[in-house]
């Protein structure tokens, strides 16, 4: 694999290994945007060892047209920042709010139950917050940065 070979020259225990991320930009993919172990195939899922992601052009392009009062660096920074908080340990339903597709449009109920759960990481709150959520906002809020897991992206020992 291009992480393996170019980025850690076949050596599991580089340095690099627990300090970088590594990102893939394509012109499209499915999903359009996911975080994935780079140290072995892609699978539907996170697991301890997740250190890289990808994202697809195409929804980059989508949310420009969509919101022309965000810059494409801010859309950009947005996807960034929300895919590395699955490196770190912030998963899909863990919690319920992360990535629940019922929280992007007001015209679903996701929106309202987890309206306190301000975080990159909702989907209701991806691309007008660029932080993680500390707990603060009442029910249903969870505490994104108590539970950022900084060895997460590191191969189980």
């Amino acid at each position: 694999m291009i992480w393996n070979q170019y980025f850690l020259h076949n050596d599991s225990t580089d340095w690099r290994r627990g300090v970088f991320h590594y990102l893939i930009f394509v012109h499209d993919q499915t999903p359009k945007g996911f975080a994935f172990s780079g140290d072995v195939p892609p699978y539907w899922g996170y697991n301890p060892g997740t250190n890289a992601f990808g994202l697809a052009n195409t929804m980059i392009e989508k949310r420009i047209q969509k919101m022309p009062l965000k810059t494409t660096d801010y859309i950009i920074a947005s996807l960034i920042v929300h895919e590395m908080g699955h490196n770190f340990g912030i998963r899909f339903g863990e919690p319920f709010g992360c990535d629940n597709r019922l929280t992007n449009s007001p015209f679903k109920l996701g929106w309202y139950i987890w309206r306190n759960y301000k975080s990159i990481m909702n989907y209701r709150y991806t691309y007008s917050l660029l932080d993680y959520s500390d707990g603060s906002h009442g029910k249903r809020d969870y505490d994104d940065w108590a539970n950022i897991d900084l060895s997460y992206f590191e191969i189980p020992g």
